[in-house]
């Protein structure tokens, strides 16, 4: 009997377990609306599909769907999707663009181009307006400066398309004065500027030969640079500057006649000195200076006048005659000069010079006095004698190399070469010995004695050559032999020796020995030796 009980409990428990088993699962589906307005969860069966709510709404938004996750990659399809568990599902919102237009309420430009905007985006850059006389305090949702100040980054929290309004504040007004600086007139010669704003369109003005710079904070082109785009940060009436930049010109030179110049022109700046100014010549004239007209006329310009000429300019050389006097040329025994005379200027150079020659001379070039005395007168030399005059050629005598051929004898000493200048006198020999010879005298390859006295004549090098003779067969005065002494005494222009033959005396028609008793100058003369006998 406990057994039977046993088995029926047994299928009593699995028959309710059976039972059981049949009833459907039940899941929880939960809506996340991420902000929007509220859907109510429900309660699905295991297998079974979600009926798709009423689209929740969100201001500045638009509904999207149901996702998987809150990721938004997998969108949940109400006619296919089944759940089989527990189940949130979240709502994907797309935020709203609207059109913004601008009011810029009297400012510049009165209605900028609308800008779009994303809900619960920030504005972003925001159109610039201006209005004179006032500073912008940004835009605002209401007109009149009322309502909230949006500026760039504002979250747009305003659905639909909107207006925004510009809000102004007066500003302090100033009186800007402007000083031309010697310029002209300004117009107009003030004006108001406000505060914190641009100066705007400055005055104009103008100046003779100078370019306008702009107006500045102080004068004589000191402090800033003011422009119409300058914002103008001083809070009280002030005034601006003109500044000034002289102009550049060119300025040409006319020479009138003259030398050509050089430069043929050069830059000069306005309100300075002209500088510097080419030099330029021409014959038989002063140059008196540069001026403003051609043939002399106008004002005379210089180095140190200042240019008050607008605009490039020509100068023009002025000049002024000169007096004219003509040099003749004195060859001093020279060939004719070429040419024998010329015209000079005064104050002017000489110029070119007349040629001369002389035969064993050179040209030293030519002297204000005769016999190279004076000055030397050049190409260069500036005529400053106010009469006719005469230049004379100044010679100095050429220096030839005179060669002493012994013809057998021993070399000349000290020297075989001597020098002479031509139309001095030789001077002095080297001596020369040749043993069983006596020498005679030097003597030219024409035969022509040279002694020391004789005047150089041939202007070229040249040679002389020894003569020799045989040794004397007598005795003389001192100890049997012939000397020869004081070479350099004279008496009336002759030369002799001081010893005579032995036993010689008057006249000897026959002497064994000839002496070379000679006179370079013409005439008669005493002929005595110094032991007081006739000699000759």
């Amino acid at each position: 009997m406990k057994c039977l009980t046993i088995v029926l409990i047994v299928f009593a428990l699995f028959g309710f377990m059976l039972g059981c088993s049949s009833e459907p699962k039940i899941h929880k589906v939960t809506f996340d609306t991420n902000g929007g307005s509220a859907v109510q969860s429900v309660n699905v069966t295991d297998g079974a599909r979600i009926e798709k709510p009423n689209d929740p709404t969100k201001p500045g938004y638009s509904f999207k769907g149901w996702y998987r996750e809150n990721t938004y990659h997998q969108e949940w399809n109400f006619s296919t999707d089944v759940v089989t568990a527990d189940l949130t599902l979240y709502a994907k919102w797309d935020a709203l663009t609207f059109t913004v237009e601008f009011d810029s309420q009297g400012g510049t430009p009165a209605t900028p181009p609308p800008q779009e905007v994303t809900f619960d985006e920030p504005y972003g850059t925001l159109p610039v307006v201006t209005k004179a006389g006032n500073q912008s305090m940004g835009w605002t949702t209401e007109p009149n400066g009322q309502g909230t100040i949006i500026d760039a980054s504002t979250i747009c929290a305003q659905e639909g398309n909107h207006i925004l309004y510009a809000k102004w504040e007066a500003l302090p007004k100033y009186t800007v004065t402007f000083d031309p600086q010697e310029g002209t007139t300004p117009n107009p010669s003030s004006k108001d500027v406000y505060y914190t704003q641009a100066y705007g369109q400055l005055a104009e003005t103008t100046r003779a030969g100078y370019s306008f710079m702009g107006w500045t904070t102080e004068p004589n082109g000191q402090g800033s640079i003011i422009e119409a785009s300058t914002i103008c940060m001083r809070e009280e009436d002030h005034t601006l500057y003109a500044k000034w930049e002289a102009e550049t010109y060119k300025v040409t030179f006319n020479a009138q006649g003259g030398s050509p110049p050089d430069p043929l022109t050069k830059d000069v700046v306005f309100n300075q000195e002209y500088g510097t100014l080419p030099e330029v010549t021409r014959a038989g004239y002063q140059f008196i200076g540069g001026t403003t007209k051609p043939n002399g006329q106008g004002s005379i310009i210089d180095a140190s006048t200042i240019c008050t000429q607008e605009g490039n300019h020509t100068l023009y050389a002025k000049w002024e005659a000169l007096p004219k006097y003509t040099v003749t040329f004195d060859p001093q025994e020279g060939t004719t000069p070429n040419p024998s005379s010329k015209d000079v200027y005064y104050t002017q150079a000489y110029g070119q010079l007349a040629e001369t020659t002389r035969a064993g001379y050179s040209f030293m070039g030519w002297t204000t006095e005769p016999n190279g005395q004076g000055s030397i007168i050049e190409t260069s030399t500036i005529c400053m004698r106010e009469e006719d005059h005469t230049l004379y050629a100044k010679w100095e005598a050429m220096r030839y190399s005179v060669t002493l051929n012994p013809q057998g004898g021993t070399a000349p000493s000290p020297y075989s070469t001597i020098s002479v200048y031509y139309g001095k006198p030789y001077g002095a020999f080297s001596k020369t010995t040749r043993e069983g010879y006596r020498f005679f005298r030097w003597k030219d390859e024409d035969g022509n004695v040279v002694d020391e006295l004789t005047i150089c004549a041939r202007a070229e090098d040249h040679t002389l050559y020894a003569e020799w003779g045989t040794p004397f067969p007598f005795e003389g005065k001192a100890g049997g032999k012939v000397f020869y002494e004081n070479p350099y005494y004279e008496r009336d222009g002759w030369r002799y020796l001081e010893a005579a033959p032995k036993g010689w005396s008057g006249e000897d028609t026959d002497p064994k020995v000839r002496f070379g008793y000679y006179r370079p100058q013409g005439g008669d003369a005493e002929k005595t030796g110094a032991n007081g006998r006739e000699i000759g």
